[in-house]
């Protein structure tokens, strides 16, 4: 049986603060290029501190994303300390209690410490509304392209149809994705990708079967990639995959990959399944040598991107977000070198914590037996998993002290 939305909230497009000529006739103390959860936190960090911030994204919002919808613990504590830990409950964000994890058709029942289910296309105009109301200048359909550094200033690039424009800033800040075209000039700060990367897809459903309970997140795990999907907060179900390539290619559609990875762990497919129109993503998994120049300060997925299973790629780009608001907010209004180095050291820090717990349920993941071996045991003693439960969920230091009001 099928069940339908139960609600969803009205999302009046999210309108430019100013025109892109006006972005030009200033000299700004930061331009964040890409709106999402990394970039708008940033800015709203920087502007609530009084800085002056243009915030750009060549999307239109609300926008639909490629993303499971899931805000892990670290996530949640990224917003409690940006003063923004009430925002999920206000959109009506569904608790998360349980993982429901499959591979082979054994399957595991996970507890989650924390964590809520929240659609993006929510999330993210949520997040730039917060923005806006501390100050921040916004600029949606425009692209950014950071030019090379002449002088002091960094100058932007901005291009809104057939109109040009350049913005100049003391310093700027890339959170434009994974797809961003930010520093496409910067051959130097081209991202490696993993011969191992998989796709992105996703897609939502109005209508979905009722298996797919609120307050879980369902994981069906195959050699060939792996399928999530949660209930969201006005009820459709949202379905995201990490696939290769290859198996994408072989069957001809994103469609028919996910449908064959959900039923081959016995997980029932929704009806409008084969004619969905699956998003997709450049290949995830990649890194960049380096994510800092004067004046320039790399974060979230553009930064680097390590194949998450349960929310951690979000998360991790938001807690990245809340831990730079400070240093370049002292950093102004001349970021040196020093600044660049220190945001350097504190990124590779953060992501050598955690890149092994993903790195390892990937590698189960890729080996059938193994993972079919481990979701069995799982199943009979979760209590095992309490180590991976708590380390994806568990937030950077600088994080846990008392929120900012």
């Amino acid at each position: 049986m099928e069940t339908a939305v139960t609600r969803e909230l009205p999302q009046p497009e999210l309108r430019a603060t100013l025109s892109i000529e006006a972005a030009s006739s200033r000299i700004w103390d930061v331009v964040v290029a890409g709106a999402g959860p990394a970039g708008a936190l940033v800015a709203h960090g920087l502007a609530w501190r009084g800085v002056s911030v243009l915030l750009v994204d060549r999307a239109a919002y609300p926008r639909a994303k490629v993303c499971g919808s899931c805000l892990n613990g670290g996530a949640m504590a990224a917003m409690r300390a940006a003063g923004l830990g009430d925002l999920p409950r206000q959109f009506g964000a569904t608790p998360l209690h349980e993982l429901r994890l499959r591979a082979g058709g054994r399957e595991a029942s996970l507890k989650l410490p924390a964590g809520v289910s929240l659609s993006r296309r929510t999330l993210d105009a949520a997040l730039i509304e917060a923005a806006v109301r501390v100050g921040v200048e916004f600029l949606p359909e425009t692209e950014a392209i950071l030019s090379p550094q002449k002088t002091d200033l960094r100058s932007v690039r901005l291009r809104q149809a057939s109109r040009r424009s350049i913005a100049r800033a003391r310093a700027v800040v890339a959170a434009d994705g994974l797809s961003g075209s930010f520093l496409r000039e910067f051959a130097d700060m081209r991202p490696v990708v993993s011969q191992y990367a998989p796709i992105g897809v996703g897609a939502v459903f109005d209508n979905s079967p009722e298996f797919y309970q609120p307050g879980a997140v369902f994981l069906s795990c195959a050699r060939e990639g792996y399928v999530g999907a949660v209930r969201m907060e006005d009820g459709r179900l949202d379905v995201a995959a990490a696939i290769h390539p290859h198996e994408v290619r072989g069957r001809g559609r994103m469609a028919a990959s996910v449908a064959a990875i959900l039923s081959g762990n016995g997980l029932p497919c929704p009806d409008e399944l084969p004619g969905a129109a699956f998003r997709g993503t450049p290949p995830l998994t990649r890194r960049r040598g380096y994510v800092a120049a004067e004046g320039l300060f790399v974060l979230g997925d553009v930064a680097g991107y390590i194949e998450p299973m349960t929310g951690e790629g979000i998360s991790w780009a938001m807690q990245q977000a809340v831990m730079l608001v400070p240093l370049l907010y002292e950093s102004l209004p001349r970021p040196s070198f020093e600044h660049a180095y220190l945001w350097q050291c504190k990124y590779e820090r953060f992501v050598h914590d955690r890149r092994s717990v993903c790195l390892a349920a990937a590698w189960i993941r890729r080996n059938p037996r193994l993972a079919v071996a481990v979701v069995a045991l799982l199943g009979r003693l979760p209590i095992l998993a309490a180590p991976w439960v708590r380390a994806v969920n568990r937030p950077v230091a600088e994080l846990q002290s008392e929120p900012r009001r």
